[in-house]
């Protein structure tokens, strides 16, 4: 490195002495010899200079890492000088003085922003990254022609196997150059069904779609929610008329979806495939193990919601994807109940704290409802689209409920633990009674009225749990008669 280093100054000296020479000799050849010489002194500084500052340039000569390391070394310790700045600051802005406290917080925000470039890795580092980069295209030329040459259901393995640590989902592309629908479309096209590469296909598009969570949230673009919509509804139907089975990879990256997307669709995919794997009416067998699995990212995800404070906000925009997380809970805890999921002999002194687990999830519900105010919200008619979307809701986690509560009644399982609170129920009558106020305003109940007043409950009736939630879920069924008209039997 350091010979060519010698010759560039060389070359410099050189010409410094040429120029000298000249201009004692005669001005105009000197005039313009310097103006070529100062031309290509030019050159050399910005190809020697400009590597520093632009990671794509091509001119990475010697002098240029020599440069590099200079300023590298540089900027990192002024960047670790300015976070000690940072430290001592924070010390001293608690002052009890004013003005000091001014001028110190001052100087902490300066520090601040000027440290917050990140430090510049080394040359190695960074040509290794440049070469990760630019080599994610070839990759994936090379995987769709070695697919298309052979022919071969195993290239699908290998390439799923050799792109699946790649960064910015590289399987995706595979996908789209094989014609398997990402957007619109047929789910993968005859030729590649016909080689019966299903399994194959499904194995990739279920590690594409986890390629596509590990992108960071500040790197997705637009069509990042729609690529994972059609990524996890070809990982559950590959082939029209035939399931995946529920397994733990799927039911993870299920849960995945829900705690990072902002997709309402997606959210409500993603709990619904969640909600499938639990159901106590399916024929699907659903053992103990994924039983407590669901139930903890359906808890998860109630918390997750609670802590960022936006059950309220998707209350009052899709209450039917919270609904759907309390549907998850109580299927689980049905599975259990009615028999359909034994319990094995080493889990059955922790039923106990399954149905605290529960309890505690069912006790949140009421925060996950639409208040009365976003119900009535465009007088005089009200949020007729949020109370509909609303009724769809109770309709569908009612019936699981009601039946919860008749099993927890008729079990000896359980003797002090109530799943269902009586709180739980007075928000359920509230939020229906408002809904129906403003769907059915002819059976409005005594006393309530579409106003913009503070939510009060109805009185409690002396009814037991179970049967009020059956006259409630009977209220709410009667409903959709209206909607859907008489259903006519033809025999």
């Amino acid at each position: 490195m350091l010979v060519p280093v010698l010759l560039q100054l060389a070359l410099i000296v050189f010409l410094v002495g040429l120029v000298i020479l000249l201009w004692n000799l005669h001005t105009i050849v000197a005039a313009v010899s310097s103006a070529f010489t100062g031309l290509l002194f030019l050159f050399l500084l910005v190809v020697t200079g400009l590597p520093s500052y632009r990671w794509d340039c091509c001119y990475r000569a010697p002098q240029a890492l020599l440069v590099y390391t200079i300023v590298r070394t540089t900027r990192n310790k002024i960047t670790d000088l300015l976070q000690w700045c940072i430290k001592v600051c924070s010390v001293h802005t608690s002052n009890r003085i004013f003005i000091v406290r001014l001028c110190w917080s001052t100087l902490q925000q300066c520090c601040g922003m000027l440290s917050r470039a990140p430090k510049y890795p080394t040359w190695q580092a960074q040509e290794r990254l440049d070469l990760r980069k630019q080599s994610g295209a070839l990759n994936i030329e090379t995987a769709i022609t070695a697919y298309y040459t052979t022919l071969d259901p195993l290239c699908l393995d290998r390439m799923r196997i050799s792109l699946s640590g790649e960064a910015d989902a590289p399987l995706v592309p595979c996908l789209r150059a094989l014609d398997v629908g990402i957007g619109n479309g047929t789910i993968a096209p005859a030729a590649l069904l016909k080689q019966n590469v299903s399994g194959r296909l499904s194995s990739m598009v279920l590690t594409a779609l986890r390629q596509m969570l590990t992108i960071d949230s500040s790197n997705r673009d637009a069509l990042w929610e729609p690529t994972v919509q059609r990524l996890f509804s070809m990982c559950t139907v590959m082939v029209p008329g035939e399931q995946l089975p529920h397994n733990e990879l799927i039911s993870k990256t299920a849960f995945y979806i829900a705690m990072q997307t902002t997709s309402t669709e997606n959210l409500y995919t993603a709990l619904n495939y969640l909600a499938t794997a639990v159901n106590v009416d399916s024929s699907v067998p659903c053992d103990y193990l994924t039983v407590s699995r669901v139930l903890s990212a359906a808890e998860q995800w109630i918390e997750q919601r609670q802590l960022s404070g936006s059950a309220q906000q998707s209350a009052s925009i899709a209450p039917q994807n919270n609904i759907v997380a309390f549907y998850i809970v109580v299927h689980c805890m049905l599975c259990v109940m009615t028999g359909k999921t034994t319990i094995p002999a080493p889990e059955r002194d922790h039923f106990e704290s399954l149905c605290a687990r529960a309890c505690g999830a069912l006790s949140s519900l009421p925060s996950f409802l639409p208040t009365g105010e976003a119900l009535l919200n465009g007088l005089p008619h009200g949020n007729e689209s949020l109370c509909n979307t609303l009724s769809f809701g109770l309709q569908l986690l009612l019936g699981p409920l009601t039946r919860l509560s008749q099993s927890m009644d008729a079990s000896n399982l359980v003797h002090d633990t109530p799943l269902i609170h009586e709180d739980v129920v007075d928000k359920l009558e509230y939020v229906w009674g408002t809904a129906e106020a403003v769907l059915r305003p002819t059976a409005r109940p005594p006393g309530l009225s579409p106003s913009l007043g503070p939510e009060t409950t109805f009185p409690r009736s002396r009814l037991s749990i179970t049967a009020r939630l059956r006259v409630l879920q009977d209220d709410v069924n009667s409903l959709f008669p209206q909607f859907f008209g008489p259903i006519l039997v033809t025999v």
